[in-house]
């Protein structure tokens, strides 16, 4: 698959040799990550299949492991390449609005939450199962593999005992890390989850998370907003006011200013007050630095 892609760039996309191996490379990376998924042909491919590796893409770039421009050229290869093959626009994404990648500042202007009232939309073209799996997305901050790996009945039950919760499967390097109970929506979620759960977590027993993954995106592809959701929410009740995006204001001085006036404090009050919640969202989200979540919050 990779060598029929490179190919058609070299012969089909008239490009100069040095851009045609530049995108080929790119195309690559694609290749590398379809076929962890089982994916070996280049009709195999479908568009949820693009936008599943560009909501990984984006979640690179939110961690920091990956620049917004180098994301964004990945899934804009990988058009070029299925448009050549195919000769139409059926496995075609935008980088920002359908797989979601930052843009390049890595600061949001606009929330890429889904409201509640999406949310229940959302739930409802999907399994009883994967829905359970999304208000844990919400109602936690989990990444999707996060919520798949999830044991609910066990950390159902160390919510009710210890008012927190330990995520450690699925974790971005490794990292374990607690989220805490602090509304009764996520004491809810988990029992539900629970019910609902298969096997020792939420993937099927009869199917390997890859697989699972997979039948998953073929359902729905964005899941990530149901982490920038619980990231604003969040920041509202840490703060006491809306983060940048959710205001409607620009992200430093400006919002700085609408705190002042929101909180009715003074600058450095407010600086402490966003530093403060900022910092605790990073924390809950599996993050060690605040700038991180600019991509969620503004």
């Amino acid at each position: 698959m990779e060598r029929a892609g490179i190919t058609a760039l070299r012969n089909q996309g008239e490009l100069a040799f040095s851009a045609a191996g530049t995108m080929g490379e790119r195309w690559g990376e694609f290749c590398k990550w379809a076929k962890e998924y089982g994916i070996t042909k280049m009709e195999q491919i479908t568009r949820e299949d693009l936008l599943q590796f560009g909501q990984v893409l984006a979640e690179r770039v939110e961690d920091e492991t990956m620049s917004a421009s180098t994301a964004q050229n990945y899934v804009s290869a990988v058009n070029r390449v299925m448009n050549l093959a195919r000769r139409d626009k059926k496995v075609w994404a935008s980088p920002t609005k359908d797989c979601h990648i930052p843009k390049r500042s890595g600061i949001a202007t606009q929330s890429r939450a889904l409201s509640e009232a999406e949310h229940r939309a959302a739930i409802q073209r999907v399994t009883p199962l994967l829905a359970s799996q999304m208000d844990l997305q919400r109602v936690f901050g989990l990444r999707f593999k996060e919520s798949c790996l999830l044991d609910a009945r066990r950390v159902a039950v160390q919510a009710k005992r210890e008012g927190f919760i330990l995520i450690s499967d699925g974790t971005k390097g490794g990292k374990d890390r607690f989220v805490p109970i602090t509304s009764p929506q996520q004491i809810e979620a988990l029992e539900r989850a629970a019910e609902l759960q298969p096997g020792r977590s939420m993937v099927p027993s009869h199917l390997t998370y890859i697989a699972y993954a997979r039948a998953c995106y073929r359902q729905i592809s964005n899941f990530h907003s149901e982490r920038h959701s619980y990231a604003q929410s969040r920041y509202l009740v840490l703060a006491g006011a809306p983060c940048p995006v959710v205001a409607g204001v620009r992200h430093g001085a400006a919002h700085l200013k609408f705190l002042v006036g929101h909180l009715n404090a003074t600058i450095s009050e407010a600086r402490a007050i966003d530093e403060a919640a900022r910092k605790q969202v990073a924390i809950e989200l599996g993050h060690e630095r605040i700038e991180i979540t600019n991509a969620y919050l503004g």
